[in-house]
């Protein structure tokens, strides 16, 4: 348990940051059965390549997380916008920032419920479905955030694992004519596309309840991007598996593409419901994305009180989310609505009026202090350097897909070519990141 006599949390949970970007990769994959959907009827086959704007995204709130906790270590973005803005304005900040986590929350939680309704249990009232998995998230509610994160580090591997898997399991059933033409569309629709999934990349500022877990700022640098860069180019993969599949005229009328298209392994009479397997490998990871965000709203509640009282809110805050998810959606697509285009307003006002308006603050009174730094040089200097490896590599895609848009209408070819070096340099952009977690300087075993 944490015990906190002062204005910030004590360090006895402490997570690594290997667990920090398992952590990363489920706020990006889990839940996110509604989202892509929506772009095809924009962008249609050149949805995958949206996901840029992903990528751009976890490199800024890397940024802006490793700046909080080089400035305030230790502690949690709750106590860090008490601190900088003082009690009133904080409280509001920070009751801004804990309504939206309750409203993600909340869709995660009857996303799930449907979810259940949809794939196992189809006679089953979806209030049932939803109160079990509120009874399972105050169940680890009572227990450390510790304990959360190693049930992650088992369920996580296995969710990705077979994600990886699909395209091999379901290749005698792709098209990759449903790919072409390759960056046909048009660049204002593609960037329209790209704002709209910033309704799910903007779950990654949940992490900020979590910073003072984890320790030196490189670490939380590190942690975001590898774990970002990776969760997006899974959930690249899974779009085009979706869309060689079913193509994106089908792909749009699907609530559960994914789930759909896993229903479409036939390995052999033996394997017939694989794709059962498959799913329970997936629904923890679901579970387990609203369980952070779950830890962040308790977190953010204890902020007020200056001491840890998770324990004491824990099975009223849990049952009062509850009976707020059944009460606020009568069908699938207020869910759906909520997720895409709801999911876009709260992420621009949140980041509106809590994110940029403390970092401006931060940024005044950088100027005002002189820092002594004292880092080992060498080790550093490696760092940075797969820091800024894996930057330029997500500038190539960006150089890409302006080659395409100007090219690809006249010349066919090139909007392949320049598809192909996307993939590539999303590859390598895997690798460099992975390898900004093994240069961190000041690594500490914990």
């Amino acid at each position: 348990m944490i015990v906190n006599n002062s204005s910030t949390y004590r360090k006895t949970e402490i997570i690594s940051s290997r667990q920090f970007a398992w952590m990363t990769i489920i706020l990006i994959l889990g839940g996110g059965n509604f989202i892509p959907t929506v772009n095809y009827n924009i962008v249609m086959q050149d949805t995958w390549l949206t996901q840029i704007s992903g990528f751009i995204y976890v490199i800024l709130i890397a940024l802006f997380f490793s700046f909080l906790a080089q400035k305030y270590p230790q502690k949690n973005i709750f106590n860090i916008i008490f601190e900088v803005t003082g009690s009133f304005w904080g409280s509001i900040l920070n009751s801004i920032l804990i309504l939206f986590f309750t409203s993600i929350f909340l869709r995660e939680m009857y996303s799930t419920g449907i979810y259940f309704q949809s794939t196992v249990l189809l006679n089953t009232p979806i209030e049932v479905l939803v109160f079990i998995t509120a009874i399972l998230i105050i169940y680890f509610g009572h227990m450390s955030f510790e304990n959360v994160m190693r049930c992650n580090e088992m369920y996580a591997p296995f969710a990705i694992l077979t994600s990886l898997l699909l395209p091999i399991l379901l290749f005698n059933e792709f098209s990759f004519d449903l790919l072409r033409p390759v960056l046909a569309t048009d660049a204002v629709d593609f960037l329209r596309s790209s704002v709209i999934n910033m309704g799910l990349y903007g779950d990654l500022i949940v992490l900020g309840a979590f910073l003072h877990m984890l320790g030196p700022p490189e670490k939380i640098h590190s942690s975001i991007r590898s774990g970002g860069i990776f969760g997006i180019a899974v959930l690249i993969l899974l779009i085009v598996v979706v869309t060689a599949v079913f193509g994106y005229v089908m792909a749009t009328r699907l609530s559960l593409s994914y789930y759909a298209a896993i229903q479409l392994i036939h390995v052999s009479d033996f394997f017939d419901r694989l794709d059962i397997v498959i799913y329970s490998t997936w629904l923890p990871s679901n579970i387990l994305k609203i369980i952070f965000i779950y830890f962040a709203i308790l977190y953010g509640i204890g902020s007020f009180t200056k001491q840890e009282i998770r324990p004491v809110l824990n099975r009223g805050i849990g049952l009062m989310l509850f009976f707020i998810s059944i009460i606020a959606y009568d069908s699938v697509l207020e869910v759906y609505n909520l997720a895409v285009f709801g999911g876009v307003f709260h992420v621009v006002f949140v980041h509106g009026v809590v994110v940029i308006p403390l970092l401006i603050i931060l940024l005044l009174k950088a100027k005002k202090a002189k820092k002594k730094k004292t880092k080992q040089k060498k080790q550093h200097a490696t760092y940075t350097k797969w820091v800024w490896m894996t930057n330029s590599l997500i500038f190539l895609c960006l150089v890409f897909l302006g080659i395409g848009f100007i090219w690809a209408e006249r010349y066919y070819f090139v909007g392949i070519i320049c598809g192909v070096c996307f993939v590539l340099t999303v590859i390598l952009s895997t690798y460099t990141s992975w390898m900004e977690t093994k240069k961190t300087p000041q690594q500490k075993k914990v």
